[in-house]
């Protein structure tokens, strides 16, 4: 995490001098969708609450649901592949 506002880490960097930082805790959410490709959400600034599941898959849904999920990251890495 940078320890300067940002704007003055990023200047710092770009002239070569040290811009301190440190290790910070951040969340990361990543997903990918046939429409946007790989979409990233990163934040080191949030608020996290936890709150009981309002409903559960069971055994055979989410067994499904990975099958779906390894099939779909396959196709859209074959997708990407074939775009090179």
């Amino acid at each position: 995490m940078p320890a300067l506002p940002l704007g003055e880490w990023l200047n710092r960097r770009r002239l070569g001098l040290r811009a301190p930082e440190y290790l910070g805790n951040a969340l990361s959410i990543e997903w990918y969708s046939d429409h946007d490709g790989r979409v990233v959400i990163e934040s080191a600034s949030f608020a996290l609450e936890v709150s009981l599941p309002e409903w559960e898959m069971t055994a055979g849904e989410e067994t499904e649901q990975r099958q779906r999920n390894t099939l779909a990251l396959t196709q859209f890495l074959d997708r990407l592949e074939a775009r090179r």
